[in-house]
């Protein structure tokens, strides 16, 4: 499922800040007076606004060599799905928490002692 820009907490910035940035850079702006504008980290303004930067940015990380975290990738995934329920109020989590309910109340009325 997607969530759509807007709903999406992984961006700092929406695509009219975005565009804002840009624009002040161009007209002379410092970076770090438009971090404080909108903020966010100076790292985050020269992204956007420097296409050297980011591609500076994709060598080092592939020569830091970055590993997967597992761990942090299951929790990660899973505040995301807990972000999607609180947006969406997906049946889907209800319906198996039911689910599981009927299955516990079955067991406990078909139990012989």
């Amino acid at each position: 499922m997607r969530v759509g820009r807007e709903n999406d907490r992984r961006r700092k910035l929406s695509d009219e800040e975005i565009n804002a940035i840009i624009e002040l850079r161009a007209s002379g702006f410092s970076i770090r007076k438009l971090a404080k504008m909108f903020k966010v980290d100076r790292n985050t303004i020269k992204w956007h606004t420097s296409p050297e930067f980011r591609k500076r940015e994709y060598e080092r990380k592939r020569r830091m060599n970055y590993y997967y975290n597992r761990e942090k990738h299951r929790l990660a995934v899973k505040r995301y799905r807990e972000h999607l329920k609180e947006i969406y109020g997906l049946r889907r989590w209800r319906l198996n928490e039911m689910q599981k309910r009927v299955r516990e109340d079955t067991k406990k009325a078909y139990r012989v002692n």
